[in-house]
């Protein structure tokens, strides 16, 4: 039972204002990692791309399919994070594709049916070969990353359940404290 002296509207107002901000604070700090690892898991992206581009520059240059998807697949089979991979050519018609699909990695000329990419967790950026040493470079296609941030969000719920359990033993504590400052 709560004690009298709790049972009054003021203190228990009072109570409820200081655990409201303090989940505020918690909840800010979240959204605030959470953006911060958004941005690290693109930069990631980003990076695995510039390698990516260093590898199959020549296979997309020679138009050979078999060694790229070939040069693919363990980098959608490496990360969780990554879902799938497209490179197109200088036109922006698909070359190949890697793409994982249950526990099986994919791998055609294009994407086939409906896989459940979303353009808003992708990377695309030029492939730039050089064909001859002191020439320049030269577009020769584009490398599509389409990412999951599923890891992303289970971390993330982790920190709020742990979050929640942490506020509610904060408003126990200071429910604890200010009964006992009400009866002495």
């Amino acid at each position: 039972t709560v004690a009298p002296s709790l049972r009054c509207s003021p203190k228990r107002n009072l109570l409820k204002t200081f655990t409201e901000r303090h989940q505020e604070k918690i909840n800010q700090t979240i959204d605030e990692q959470k953006q911060a690892e958004v941005t690290n898991l693109q930069a990631h992206v980003t990076f695995i791309a510039e390698i990516i581009n260093g590898i199959i520059q020549t296979d997309l240059f020679k138009a050979d399919r078999d060694t790229t998807k070939r040069n693919l697949r363990p980098f959608v089979l490496k990360g969780q994070e990554i879902a799938a991979i497209r490179v197109l050519d200088i036109d922006g018609n698909s070359f190949c594709a890697v793409w994982k699909f249950a526990d099986f990695i994919i791998d055609g000329d294009d994407f086939q049916g409906d896989i459940g990419l979303d353009e808003n967790r992708s990377v695309e950026i030029d492939v730039l070969y050089q064909p001859v040493y002191a020439a320049p470079e030269k577009k020769i296609g584009r490398i599509q990353i389409y990412y999951s941030d599923q890891s992303l969000i289970a971390k993330i719920e982790a920190i709020k359940a742990k979050a929640l359990v942490e506020t509610e033993r904060f408003a126990l504590d200071s429910r604890s404290q200010l009964f006992d400052l009400t009866v002495n």
